[in-house]
């Protein structure tokens, strides 16, 4: 699965986008382990918390 989210200017409903440049500097097949380097904690989420 790959956990990287759609980059936007700001938070979109709409797309899903967030703000930020995750797809371009996270690899494909980014997990929640990744993203604890900048968001730390972040690895403990669930699909149940909405992150953003």
């Amino acid at each position: 699965m790959d956990f990287r989210p759609t980059d936007a200017p700001y938070r979109n409903i709409t797309t899903g986008g967030f703000q930020g440049t995750h797809r371009n500097h996270l690899a494909i097949g980014a997990n929640a382990t990744s993203c604890a380097k900048c968001h730390p904690g972040s690895n403990s989420y669930t699909t149940s918390i909405a992150m953003g």
